[in-house]
């Protein structure tokens, strides 16, 4: 027995924010991502060394 999808809603998939069109925008893509993840893992070795200075 088939499901009805009359009055079902689709949603959609947002858009990308941001699609390099070149090389470089690629390369430097790259590196922003690289240099987030680094400053995120910074910030979380932050927090553990504080957490176990408290404990």
């Amino acid at each position: 027995m088939a499901k009805s999808t009359k009055g079902a809603k689709r949603i959609k998939a947002a858009a990308a924010l941001w699609v390099p069109g070149t090389r470089e925008e690629v390369i430097e893509g790259i590196r922003l991502l690289g240099d987030a993840q680094r400053e995120l893992v910074r910030a979380e070795t932050e927090m553990n060394d504080t957490i176990g200075d408290i404990t």
